[in-house]
């Protein structure tokens, strides 16, 4: 299964004449793994994004960091919810509920 946000990357970076040498690799290796190893190694956004930024000139080395900075705001969005909902000590109220529960003969 494709990931759609990699499909609609993919798709623009073709459309858009920057699925290159790397994008192809990428799908290379999808292939090679299919035909080895009998499963498709399946690409995901962080590789199809350092593909398309390798393709658009970037050096591999700071292609890398691209999705570091994509998971860092997710999890300031993540901390931004949990300051504004507090849920963390409820769950862990409630899971140590649970678990009394199931050890009570």
């Amino acid at each position: 299964d494709v990931d759609p946000r990699v499909a609609a990357l993919r798709r623009i970076a073709q459309e858009t004449g920057n699925a290159r040498e790397h994008v192809l690799a990428l799908d290379e290796v999808g292939a090679a793994t299919q035909e080895v190893l009998g499963r498709r190694l399946i690409a995901n956004v962080a590789g199809i994004v350092g593909a398309i930024l390798s393709d658009l000139g970037y050096p591999v080395a700071l292609t890398r960091g691209f999705p570091l900075v994509a998971r860092s705001a997710g999890i300031v969005a993540h901390l931004s919810e949990e300051m504004a909902d507090p849920m963390a000590r409820r769950l862990w109220v409630q899971a140590h509920e649970d678990e009394s529960r199931a050890s009570t003969p």
